[in-house]
């Protein structure tokens, strides 16, 4: 029967799942109902994470609310122009800058922590003894998420260099917890499964349709650069997470991998809910701010209920789950219909 690891000697926030082991059959999972809910660090571009005031719990790394609320208190800087222009349109460009500024840095310490998060994956993938192929391809997932946090880096450069003239970043800083998963479930293979599922197939499939969006309307040179980028990159991202979860469902823990996934998969679908949908209300931005690669976060709702419609419901049907399993995603496709 598979068991729970004992908890690490010191305390950590990166709980992958939130469920335990039910007494009696092998491979038989319940989610836990007891404690608050753990402080999500596997979903890549941070959208999983929940919004609210609890300071341990870091805001979406998207949240075009936070970031306006942030951007205001940025300090006044020269603005370099090559043409005049009057003073709305200086204070339009100046904000729309600080708010580019604060939401690029937050999408470059995203991409290190993603690129980090993914190299462990990869360890566990050799620990498991799985596909030397998908070993591979998580190490160039890993490199890919390196250049994502460089290519944003010039971003909040050229953001900089509009709002104060100087164009130096401060150095990255991340919490070092935050950079690898632990281990919480045996065999390995849950964990995996955990990860997979929640940073890959759920965190990488919706964020095809968002960067997409985000680069719609984006004007500005150095943030159209990082999204074309970005947005490559992510279908690859997005094609291995379903990849390894295949892997994962017909490897000789399949069976036991299968029915814990079925019985996590809801809880991972209800805080995903959670934080989209109080972004809805959010239906405009001011002027410029799209230019940079932002989007109201009412867009933001809308392409998770498109991912949900397209992908999450047809891909997990076809590898079988039953539909208990599947309940909270008619929450995330109401997204779309209440547009």
């Amino acid at each position: 029967m598979p068991q729970r690891l004992p908890p690490p000697r010191v305390a950590s926030p990166l709980k992958s799942v939130n469920a335990r082991p039910r007494s009696g059959a092998s491979g038989s999972w319940i989610p836990s109902s007891s404690g608050p809910p753990p402080r999500r660090y596997t979903d890549p571009i941070g959208l999983c994470w929940p919004r609210h005031e609890d300071k341990l719990q870091p805001p979406p790394i998207f949240s075009p609310r936070h970031v306006r609320t942030r951007a205001t208190l940025a300090p006044d800087g020269p603005l370099r122009q090559s043409r005049r222009m009057d003073e709305s349109e200086l204070t339009a460009e100046v904000t729309a800058a600080r708010a580019a500024a604060v939401e690029w840095s937050r999408r470059v310490e995203a991409e290190y922590r993603s690129a980090a998060l993914t190299s462990h994956l990869a360890h566990w993938l050799l620990e498991a003894g799985l596909s030397h192929d998908l070993v591979r391809l998580a190490l160039e997932i890993t490199s890919d998420e390196l250049s994502h946090a460089e290519l944003s880096t010039e971003v909040v450069r050229a953001a900089h260099l509009i709002t104060s003239g100087d164009p130096s970043v401060a150095s990255l800083q991340v919490d070092r917890a935050s950079l690898s998963y632990i281990r919480e479930w045996e065999p390995l293979e849950l964990d995996l499964t955990a990860a997979c599922l929640e940073t890959f197939c759920l965190g990488e499939t919706v964020a095809v349709p968002l960067f997409r969006r985000l680069r719609e309307h984006t004007t500005v040179i150095s943030a159209r650069t990082a999204l074309d980028r970005i947005l490559a990159d992510e279908v690859k991202h997005r094609d291995f997470g379903w990849l390894l979860f295949e892997s994962l469902l017909s490897g000789r823990e399949g069976a036991l991998c299968r029915d814990f996934a079925a019985a996590v998969l809801p809880s991972m679908v209800e805080r995903l809910a959670a934080s989209y949908g109080g972004l809805s209300d959010e239906v405009a931005l001011p002027p410029g701010h799209r230019a940079w690669g932002l989007m109201p976060g009412r867009e933001y709702a809308l392409a998770l209920g498109d991912a949900t419609r397209r992908e999450y419901r047809p891909r997990l049907i076809a590898l079988g789950f039953p539909s208990q399993a599947l309940v909270g995603l008619d929450a995330l496709e109401s997204l779309v219909s209440s547009r």
